[in-house]
């Protein structure tokens, strides 16, 4: 299992987050298992834009979750 530092793992998210790929996009691509990035993201989601999730963005990730087991 490879040890990614923390900033590598924040620009990850930040890029996520500014280009709005899906994690899958970025599992493929970047060759790291979805649920570690999920961890990632709500890690670093609330220091990247300087708040807490809000409720809209809590139910998005959770439908997104959700949307991800339909095969």
């Amino acid at each position: 299992m490879a040890d990614y530092s923390k900033g590598f793992k924040r620009r990850v998210v930040t890029l996520w987050i500014k280009y709005n790929m899906s994690s899958n996009e970025i599992s493929r691509t970047s060759g790291i298992d979805h649920k570690t990035l999920m961890k990632w993201y709500k890690r670093f989601y609330p220091e990247i834009t300087g708040g807490a999730r809000d409720k809209v963005q809590g139910f998005k990730m959770a439908l997104y979750r959700q949307l991800c087991r339909i095969p």
